[in-house]
């Protein structure tokens, strides 16, 4: 294959390098830009994981607990996740702890404690091994794992054994980066942040550009580097999403989990006969995307600041297809079929079984449908989300399945419909599991311009009851439905008090018995007058990051306790009064209104270190930070806004009124 290199920059701070893996390299740039590479981080901590393997030190069927003594869960079963499920998503885990995680700048948080800490009070989603949903903390665990074994911080492991000996001159952890100024910028409203620091280092934290990314896939081709026998590389790239109890299904999409891997048998290049290895990552502020061709040496690796892997990802693949296609290893005319979905839209509508009409009802998935079947002998499906207005219809078709209509179709995150030039259709059927639950299962082309670009195979939503509760407890959730709760227990610098530093508790309208709040908190089924539980058992995407909701008083204030983080009501929260104060920091965060005395006042904020402050208008959107690398010292302060100060226990800190702003 000839060797190609191609360096691309985007209007979106877009790098993209390709090559054929086996050729010469160039010399790498040291000037390149860094980008936060998310996810794909995921591959650097398997493959240390891997290397452990090779040199006989963990065994992968070997339970977590024989080499991580500390790793507790409220849950006995805790006992059966093995170094394997950890990194197939497998583990049963609830998904990620958020807390102490997601910072701007420095690090200074003990995020292992934060995450062990958290376990031991939480409960599996699922037996371990039962079936694969993306799970974050299984590879935190395997960091430490990976320490623990080596005996070295994990950031040192991966600079001894594959950051040096591969030359991934540009290829750095979060502490890193403050001797560096080439990192691509990141904003927040058009406002400049410092660097992204993710804390979970083998699930997302680490920096690198495309053309170190190209370097370190050498790992995987088919004349690799020699650091991982082939033997690892070969079980890396094994679908271990068949080994699943529930809902697998051998159909063309982009998540089919080997070990690190998003997918090892990736659409389109399946129905070419040729192996791509795919892997998405995105972090607050960048997407990345590194596909892999082992049989034919060839990697593209796609980073950006903004944007989304899954957009990277595509990127890489419009790529990998001009470079096969230039090569004659496929056709014009194979590409272009390969981009129709294999969904006959021509198949006629057939009459509905009667057998299958017993599957009307609710259904949970990011959010609550309601399914029914219509008069016209078709499927009705309306999200009952409050404030949504989203019905899809679906008609049955001889080959047994429902296909979708007038662009709309579902994706991962729920229902959608066509927008912008770009849409979808979706196939699915329904199917009795041996859990004892039913799932409607099948698969979403997301298309452009009439062109399928991606596709997913999935479980896309269960069957579920009403929650009909006793009066008492009714009145009790009826009291807290459209209330605000103010996070108060993150790290300084946590990027959720810029992007969501509050939630706002949602009781569905229409299916009575579930809760949920903003989009970090998926719909949960409530159990007393303080509890709610998330219950999806969703495999692949739909079902990951399960959080229940735990409400406790204490002198007369109520907290909301989700995952580790912790929130306020807003009802508690106290007047900024308009004089000089000195307010003693403790372990919490501190709020405060913006009425008629402090709305439309300058002051001055003097933090000690490790502290920070947030202005937040009446939408609870960040104007004003200190975190801001172009703020001023003085604030102008919104009506009806807040102002948040945290800092660390004991320390002080001054406001200072100056004027009324002109």
């Amino acid at each position: 294959m000839k060797k190609h290199w191609l360096l691309l920059f985007f209007l979106l701070c877009c790098s993209l390098l390709f090559w054929p893996a086996a050729a010469q390299a160039a010399p790498s740039d040291d000037t390149q830009e860094v980008y936060g590479i998310g996810s794909v981080s995921k591959l650097f901590g398997t493959a240390a994981v891997m290397l452990l393997a090779d040199r006989g030190e963990i065994l992968l069927d070997a339970p977590v607990t024989d080499y991580i003594p500390e790793f507790e869960m409220a849950d006995e079963r805790y006992q059966q996740i093995t170094v394997r499920m950890l990194l197939n998503h497998s583990s049963g885990l609830p998904g990620t702890t958020f807390r102490d995680c997601f910072l701007l700048g420095e690090s200074h948080t003990d995020y292992h404690s934060t995450l062990l800490n958290n376990l031991k009070s939480r409960h599996l989603k699922a037996d371990p091994g039962a079936y694969s949903v993306y799970c974050n903390d299984g590879f935190t665990l395997a960091e430490i794992l990976v320490e623990h074994v080596s005996q070295m911080s994990f950031s040192a492991f991966i600079q001894k054994e594959f950051i040096r000996p591969l030359g991934l001159t540009r290829t750095f952890m979060p502490e890193e980066l403050p001797s560096l100024t080439a990192t691509a910028s990141i904003y927040y409203r058009d406002r400049p942040l410092p660097y992204e620091n993710l804390q979970c280092l083998a699930a997302g934290g680490i920096y690198s550009t495309a053309e170190d990314l190209c370097r370190f896939s050498r790992l995987f081709t088919q004349n690799g580097s020699g650091l991982l026998s082939g033997e690892a590389v070969q079980a890396m790239a094994f679908p271990e999403y068949k080994r699943d109890t529930i809902c697998v299904q051998d159909a063309e999409s982009n998540f089919g989990y080997g070990l690190g891997w998003d997918s090892v048998d990736a659409y389109p290049f399946r129905r070419f006969g040729i192996t791509a290895l795919a892997k998405g990552g995105d972090t607050k502020n960048y997407g990345t995307g590194l596909l892999v061709l082992p049989d034919q040496e060839l990697s593209v690796g796609v980073t950006a600041s903004g944007g989304s892997g899954e957009l990277s990802l595509k990127l890489a693949s419009e790529l990998a297809l001009e470079i096969l296609k230039e090569e004659g290893l496929i056709t014009q005319e194979e590409e272009e079929a390969a981009a129709q979905p294999a969904i006959d839209t021509a198949q006629p509508s057939v009459p509905i079984p009667e057998e299958l009409k017993k599957y009307a009802g609710y259904y949970a998935s990011a959010g609550i449908w309601k399914l029914e079947f219509t008069e016209q002998d078709t499927i009705r499906i309306t999200s009952l989300e409050n404030n949504a207005d989203m019905v899809q219809e679906y008609r049955y078709t001889q080959d047994g399945y429902f296909v979708s209509t007038d662009g709309k179709y579902i994706s991962y995150t729920g229902l959608s419909q066509a927008s912008g030039g770009t849409g979808g259709i979706t196939a699915f059927y329904f199917r009795e599991e041996s859990n004892g639950k039913t799932y409607i299962l099948g698969t979403t082309y997301s298309l452009s311009g009439g062109k399928a670009e991606s596709a997913i195979a999935m479980p896309f939503a269960e069957k579920t009851e009403e929650n009909k509760l006793p009066g008492a407890i009714q009145k009790v959730w009826d009291g807290r439905d459209g209330e605000k709760y103010y996070l108060i227990n993150d790290a300084y610098n946590s990027y959720f008090y810029l992007s969501q530093p509050c939630i706002k508790l949602e009781l569905s309208a229409a299916f009575p018995g579930y809760t949920g709040a903003s989009e970090l908190y998926k719909n949960c089924r409530i159990t007393d007058a303080d509890n709610a539980v998330c219950e999806l058992d969703l495999p692949v995407m739909t079902g990951r990051d399960s959080v229940d909701f735990h409400f406790y008083r204490t002198k007369g204030v109520e907290y909301l306790q989700a995952d580790a983080s912790r929130y306020i009501e807003e009802k508690a929260i106290p007047d900024l009064t308009r004089q000089d104060v000195r307010i003693r920091t403790a372990q919490t965060a501190q709020w405060f209104r913006l009425g008629n005395q402090a709305a439309g006042q300058e002051i001055r904020i003097r933090l000690p270190g490790q502290s920070a402050y947030y202005v937040y208008d009446k939408n609870d959107i960040c104007v004003a930070s200190s975190l801001f690398t172009d703020e001023r010292d003085t604030v102008i302060l919104p009506l009806d806004g807040k102002l948040l100060l945290t800092g660390p226990e004991g320390k002080s800190i001054a406001i200072t009124w100056l004027k009324a702003a002109k």
